[in-house]
Protein backbone atom coordinates (compact mmCIF):
# COMPACT_ATOMS: atom_id res chain seq x y z
CA UNK A 1 0.00 0.00 0.00
CA UNK A 2 1.23 3.56 -0.72
CA UNK A 3 3.16 5.14 1.98
CA UNK A 4 4.94 8.74 2.32
CA UNK A 5 8.17 9.16 1.77
CA UNK A 6 10.09 11.11 4.69
CA UNK A 7 13.77 9.53 3.97
CA UNK A 8 16.19 7.58 2.16
CA UNK A 9 15.39 4.18 3.52
CA UNK A 10 11.56 4.70 3.08
CA UNK A 11 12.22 5.40 -0.58
CA UNK A 12 13.86 2.24 -0.67
CA UNK A 13 10.98 0.24 0.58
CA UNK A 14 8.55 2.13 -1.85
CA UNK A 15 10.80 0.76 -4.49
CA UNK A 16 10.40 -2.72 -3.38
CA UNK A 17 7.04 -2.33 -3.12
CA UNK A 18 6.67 -1.15 -6.37
CA UNK A 19 9.49 -3.32 -8.01
CA UNK A 20 7.01 -6.31 -6.52
CA UNK A 21 3.38 -4.37 -8.06
CA UNK A 22 5.84 -4.91 -11.44
CA UNK A 23 6.02 -7.79 -11.97
CA UNK A 24 9.79 -9.22 -9.50
CA UNK A 25 8.10 -10.58 -6.42
CA UNK A 26 10.99 -11.20 -4.76
CA UNK A 27 12.36 -7.82 -4.54
CA UNK A 28 14.12 -6.52 -1.40
CA UNK A 29 16.53 -3.46 -0.15
CA UNK A 30 20.14 -4.23 0.25
CA UNK A 31 21.41 -4.10 3.61
CA UNK A 32 23.36 -0.90 4.33
CA UNK A 33 26.74 -0.55 2.93
CA UNK A 34 29.10 -0.55 -0.01
CA UNK A 35 26.07 -1.51 -2.65
CA UNK A 36 27.92 -0.07 -5.93
CA UNK A 37 24.80 2.18 -6.31
CA UNK A 38 22.33 -1.24 -5.90
CA UNK A 39 19.18 -0.49 -3.65
CA UNK A 40 16.86 -3.13 -4.56
CA UNK A 41 17.86 -6.49 -5.84
CA UNK A 42 16.02 -9.70 -7.50
CA UNK A 43 16.36 -12.68 -9.09
CA UNK A 44 15.44 -10.79 -12.24
CA UNK A 45 16.17 -7.19 -11.54
CA UNK A 46 18.23 -4.21 -10.15
CA UNK A 47 17.28 -0.86 -8.87
CA UNK A 48 18.78 2.12 -8.07
CA UNK A 49 16.90 4.91 -5.83
CA UNK A 50 17.92 8.46 -5.48
CA UNK A 51 16.36 10.68 -3.05
CA UNK A 52 17.40 14.03 -3.60
CA UNK A 53 16.33 17.52 -5.26
CA UNK A 54 18.24 17.74 -8.31
CA UNK A 55 17.59 15.68 -11.77
CA UNK A 56 18.90 12.54 -11.87
CA UNK A 57 21.85 13.03 -14.43
CA UNK A 58 23.28 10.54 -17.79
CA UNK A 59 26.11 9.83 -15.44
CA UNK A 60 24.08 7.76 -13.12
CA UNK A 61 22.26 5.64 -15.81
CA UNK A 62 25.57 4.66 -16.85
CA UNK A 63 26.99 3.95 -13.55
CA UNK A 64 23.55 1.43 -12.73
CA UNK A 65 24.20 0.07 -16.58
CA UNK A 66 28.02 -0.90 -15.17
CA UNK A 67 27.04 -2.26 -11.90
CA UNK A 68 25.14 -4.90 -13.84
CA UNK A 69 28.02 -6.23 -15.28
CA UNK A 70 27.92 -9.22 -17.20
CA UNK A 71 24.45 -10.34 -15.80
CA UNK A 72 22.86 -9.16 -18.54
CA UNK A 73 19.59 -11.25 -17.82
CA UNK A 74 18.97 -8.94 -15.50
CA UNK A 75 16.25 -5.89 -15.67
CA UNK A 76 17.33 -2.30 -15.09
CA UNK A 77 15.06 0.03 -12.92
CA UNK A 78 15.72 3.41 -11.99
CA UNK A 79 13.54 5.40 -9.11
CA UNK A 80 13.78 8.80 -8.38
CA UNK A 81 12.20 12.23 -6.63
CA UNK A 82 13.21 14.77 -8.72
CA UNK A 83 13.02 13.23 -12.34
CA UNK A 84 15.59 12.84 -15.08
CA UNK A 85 17.24 15.07 -17.79
CA UNK A 86 16.49 14.80 -21.13
CA UNK A 87 20.07 13.21 -22.02
CA UNK A 88 19.38 10.58 -18.83
CA UNK A 89 16.18 10.12 -20.61
CA UNK A 90 17.64 9.13 -24.39
CA UNK A 91 20.72 7.29 -22.69
CA UNK A 92 17.86 4.89 -20.65
CA UNK A 93 16.26 4.56 -24.24
CA UNK A 94 19.52 3.51 -25.59
CA UNK A 95 20.67 1.32 -22.73
CA UNK A 96 16.80 -0.31 -21.87
CA UNK A 97 16.85 1.10 -18.71
CA UNK A 98 13.27 1.77 -16.83
CA UNK A 99 13.22 5.04 -15.18
CA UNK A 100 10.37 5.40 -12.81
CA UNK A 101 9.60 9.02 -11.06
CA UNK A 102 8.05 8.72 -7.61
CA UNK A 103 5.90 10.95 -5.45
CA UNK A 104 6.06 11.65 -1.79
CA UNK A 105 2.85 9.31 -1.51
CA UNK A 106 4.72 6.48 -3.04
CA UNK A 107 2.90 6.19 -6.75
CA UNK A 108 4.85 6.40 -9.75
CA UNK A 109 4.83 7.74 -13.37
CA UNK A 110 7.16 6.04 -16.10
CA UNK A 111 9.62 7.63 -17.71
CA UNK A 112 11.61 6.58 -20.93
CA UNK A 113 10.73 4.11 -23.76
CA UNK A 114 11.41 0.83 -21.29
CA UNK A 115 9.12 1.64 -18.87
CA UNK A 116 6.07 2.78 -21.03
CA UNK A 117 7.01 -0.75 -22.33
CA UNK A 118 6.58 -2.44 -19.07
CA UNK A 119 4.02 -0.83 -18.04
CA UNK A 120 1.68 -1.39 -21.23
CA UNK A 121 2.90 -5.47 -21.04
CA UNK A 122 1.75 -5.50 -17.69
CA UNK A 123 -1.16 -3.80 -18.22
CA UNK A 124 -1.92 -5.98 -21.59
CA UNK A 125 -1.13 -8.76 -18.84
CA UNK A 126 -3.51 -7.86 -16.96
CA UNK A 127 -5.94 -7.62 -19.22
CA UNK A 128 -5.40 -11.07 -20.91
CA UNK A 129 -5.72 -12.31 -16.94
CA UNK A 130 -8.82 -10.40 -17.19
CA UNK A 131 -10.19 -11.79 -20.33
CA UNK A 132 -8.88 -15.05 -19.23
CA UNK A 133 -10.68 -14.68 -15.77
CA UNK A 134 -13.90 -14.04 -17.52
CA UNK A 135 -13.67 -16.59 -20.12
CA UNK A 136 -13.11 -19.21 -17.11
CA UNK A 137 -16.17 -17.62 -15.57
CA UNK A 138 -18.34 -17.48 -18.82
CA UNK A 139 -17.75 -21.17 -19.28
CA UNK A 140 -18.63 -22.38 -15.30
CA UNK A 141 -21.57 -20.26 -15.75
CA UNK A 142 -22.10 -21.70 -18.95
CA UNK A 143 -21.42 -25.39 -17.86
CA UNK A 144 -23.91 -24.82 -14.68
CA UNK A 145 -26.25 -23.21 -17.05
CA UNK A 146 -25.85 -26.30 -19.72
CA UNK A 147 -25.96 -28.88 -16.42
CA UNK A 148 -29.21 -27.12 -15.56
CA UNK A 149 -30.66 -27.65 -18.83
CA UNK A 150 -29.83 -31.32 -19.04
CA UNK A 151 -30.85 -31.49 -15.73
CA UNK A 152 -34.35 -30.21 -16.22
CA UNK A 153 -35.12 -32.17 -19.70
CA UNK A 154 -34.26 -35.39 -17.61
CA UNK A 155 -36.84 -34.50 -15.14
CA UNK A 156 -39.44 -33.31 -17.69
CA UNK A 157 -38.64 -36.60 -19.45
CA UNK A 158 -39.08 -38.53 -16.28
CA UNK A 159 -42.56 -36.25 -15.51
CA UNK A 160 -43.81 -37.49 -18.60
CA UNK A 161 -42.84 -41.03 -18.60
CA UNK A 162 -44.27 -40.76 -15.55
CA UNK A 163 -47.24 -39.09 -16.86
CA UNK A 164 -47.82 -41.78 -19.99
CA UNK A 165 -46.88 -45.20 -17.45
CA UNK A 166 -50.02 -43.53 -15.36
CA UNK A 167 -51.93 -43.27 -18.30
CA UNK A 168 -51.76 -46.47 -19.43
CA UNK A 169 -52.34 -47.88 -16.35
CA UNK A 170 -55.57 -45.79 -15.92
CA UNK A 171 -56.54 -47.03 -19.82
CA UNK A 172 -56.01 -50.44 -18.70
CA UNK A 173 -57.82 -49.98 -15.28
CA UNK A 174 -60.64 -48.58 -17.29
CA UNK A 175 -60.81 -51.33 -20.24
CA UNK A 176 -60.49 -53.99 -17.20
CA UNK A 177 -63.63 -52.32 -15.70
CA UNK A 178 -65.79 -51.96 -19.10
CA UNK A 179 -64.65 -56.03 -19.63
CA UNK A 180 -65.97 -56.65 -16.23
CA UNK A 181 -69.15 -54.44 -16.45
CA UNK A 182 -69.97 -56.04 -20.21
CA UNK A 183 -69.42 -59.88 -18.31
CA UNK A 184 -71.68 -58.97 -15.62
CA UNK A 185 -74.01 -57.35 -17.79
CA UNK A 186 -74.16 -60.49 -20.18
CA UNK A 187 -74.76 -62.59 -16.90
CA UNK A 188 -77.57 -60.70 -15.73
CA UNK A 189 -79.05 -60.52 -19.38
CA UNK A 190 -78.95 -64.40 -19.31
CA UNK A 191 -82.07 -66.06 -17.67
CA UNK A 192 -81.85 -68.10 -15.05
CA UNK A 193 -82.25 -71.63 -15.79
CA UNK A 194 -84.54 -72.56 -13.29
CA UNK A 195 -87.35 -70.65 -14.67
CA UNK A 196 -90.26 -71.91 -16.98
CA UNK A 197 -89.75 -71.28 -20.54
CA UNK A 198 -92.66 -68.57 -20.62
CA UNK A 199 -90.71 -66.64 -17.61
CA UNK A 200 -87.38 -66.83 -19.13
CA UNK A 201 -89.04 -64.89 -22.02
CA UNK A 202 -90.64 -62.74 -20.34
CA UNK A 203 -87.32 -62.27 -18.24
CA UNK A 204 -85.59 -61.25 -21.34
CA UNK A 205 -87.68 -58.68 -21.91
CA UNK A 206 -88.01 -56.87 -18.67
CA UNK A 207 -87.67 -53.50 -18.27
CA UNK A 208 -84.38 -51.39 -18.40
CA UNK A 209 -84.39 -50.43 -14.70
CA UNK A 210 -85.30 -53.87 -13.56
CA UNK A 211 -83.01 -54.88 -10.61
CA UNK A 212 -80.57 -57.90 -11.56
CA UNK A 213 -82.31 -60.03 -9.36
CA UNK A 214 -85.68 -59.50 -10.99
CA UNK A 215 -88.38 -62.28 -11.24
CA UNK A 216 -91.43 -62.12 -13.49
CA UNK A 217 -94.80 -60.91 -12.01
CA UNK A 218 -97.03 -64.02 -10.06
CA UNK A 219 -99.45 -64.38 -12.97
CA UNK A 220 -103.25 -64.06 -12.42
CA UNK A 221 -104.24 -67.60 -11.71
CA UNK A 222 -108.20 -66.67 -11.74
CA UNK A 223 -107.85 -65.80 -15.40
CA UNK A 224 -106.47 -69.34 -15.93
CA UNK A 225 -108.61 -72.31 -16.95
CA UNK A 226 -109.10 -74.47 -14.09
CA UNK A 227 -106.94 -77.96 -14.87
CA UNK A 228 -108.68 -81.15 -14.63
CA UNK A 229 -108.13 -84.73 -15.62
CA UNK A 230 -110.33 -84.25 -18.65
CA UNK A 231 -107.86 -81.68 -20.24
CA UNK A 232 -105.37 -84.45 -20.79
CA UNK A 233 -107.43 -86.98 -22.06
CA UNK A 234 -108.51 -84.12 -24.74
CA UNK A 235 -105.38 -83.65 -25.69
CA UNK A 236 -104.14 -87.25 -26.01
CA UNK A 237 -107.43 -87.29 -28.57
CA UNK A 238 -106.65 -84.08 -30.54
CA UNK A 239 -103.48 -85.55 -31.37
CA UNK A 240 -104.83 -88.85 -32.12
CA UNK A 241 -107.25 -86.88 -34.53
CA UNK A 242 -103.91 -85.23 -36.07
CA UNK A 243 -102.48 -87.95 -36.69
CA UNK A 244 -105.63 -89.85 -38.32
CA UNK A 245 -106.33 -86.71 -40.47
CA UNK A 246 -103.16 -86.29 -41.58
CA UNK A 247 -102.93 -90.24 -42.61
CA UNK A 248 -106.45 -90.09 -44.02
CA UNK A 249 -105.01 -87.05 -46.18
CA UNK A 250 -101.89 -89.51 -47.76
CA UNK A 251 -104.58 -91.97 -48.55
CA UNK A 252 -106.92 -90.48 -50.17
CA UNK A 253 -104.15 -88.94 -52.55
CA UNK A 254 -102.48 -92.15 -53.17
CA UNK A 255 -105.76 -93.84 -53.67
CA UNK A 256 -107.15 -91.02 -56.25
CA UNK A 257 -103.89 -91.06 -58.04
CA UNK A 258 -103.51 -94.91 -57.92
CA UNK A 259 -107.24 -95.68 -58.69
CA UNK A 260 -107.11 -93.65 -62.03
CA UNK A 261 -103.82 -94.60 -63.43
CA UNK A 262 -103.97 -98.31 -63.14
CA UNK A 263 -107.60 -99.28 -62.60
CA UNK A 264 -109.62 -97.11 -65.00
CA UNK A 265 -107.22 -97.08 -68.03
CA UNK A 266 -110.31 -97.05 -70.80
CA UNK A 267 -111.98 -94.20 -68.77
CA UNK A 268 -112.00 -91.06 -70.39
CA UNK A 269 -110.06 -88.31 -69.36
CA UNK A 270 -112.93 -86.30 -68.40
CA UNK A 271 -113.91 -89.00 -66.07
CA UNK A 272 -109.88 -89.27 -64.66
CA UNK A 273 -109.95 -85.88 -63.43
CA UNK A 274 -112.89 -85.57 -61.78
CA UNK A 275 -111.92 -88.85 -59.45
CA UNK A 276 -108.30 -87.16 -59.45
CA UNK A 277 -110.47 -84.06 -58.19
CA UNK A 278 -112.40 -86.39 -55.57
CA UNK A 279 -109.57 -88.06 -54.06
CA UNK A 280 -108.19 -84.14 -53.48
CA UNK A 281 -111.36 -83.21 -52.02
CA UNK A 282 -110.75 -86.17 -49.19
CA UNK A 283 -107.68 -85.67 -48.56
CA UNK A 284 -108.12 -81.83 -47.66
CA UNK A 285 -111.12 -83.12 -45.82
CA UNK A 286 -109.11 -85.58 -43.50
CA UNK A 287 -106.12 -82.87 -43.35
CA UNK A 288 -108.58 -79.65 -42.48
CA UNK A 289 -108.99 -80.84 -38.94
CA UNK A 290 -104.83 -80.32 -38.37
CA UNK A 291 -104.43 -76.77 -39.65
CA UNK A 292 -107.45 -76.27 -37.26
CA UNK A 293 -105.53 -77.61 -34.46
CA UNK A 294 -102.06 -76.30 -35.43
CA UNK A 295 -103.54 -72.86 -35.30
CA UNK A 296 -105.40 -73.14 -32.31
CA UNK A 297 -102.25 -74.87 -30.89
CA UNK A 298 -100.07 -71.69 -31.51
CA UNK A 299 -102.77 -69.22 -30.82
CA UNK A 300 -102.74 -70.78 -27.11
CA UNK A 301 -99.09 -70.85 -26.57
CA UNK A 302 -98.75 -66.89 -28.22
CA UNK A 303 -101.38 -65.74 -25.61
CA UNK A 304 -99.35 -67.75 -22.49
CA UNK A 305 -96.17 -65.91 -23.69
CA UNK A 306 -97.42 -62.89 -24.29
CA UNK A 307 -98.10 -62.49 -27.69
CA UNK A 308 -101.12 -61.06 -29.50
Amino acid sequence: MPVYIRDAVTAEQNAAARMRDLGFADARTTPPGADKGIDVISESALAQVKWRGAQVPRSDIQRLFGARGTRTHLALLFFSASGYSKAAVECANDLNVMLFEYAPDGSITPRGHAAHHHMQALEDQRRRHEHAERERLRRAREAREREAREREAREREAREREAREREARERAAREHEARDRAARAQSESAPPQWLPPGDQLMWQHRPAQASPHWTPPPQDLSKRRPTNPSSTVRSVGWVVLIVLAFVGSLCGLLFGAVAISFLFDNVPLVNRLLGLWLGGMFAAVCFAPLVFVVRKTRRQKSRQYGGK
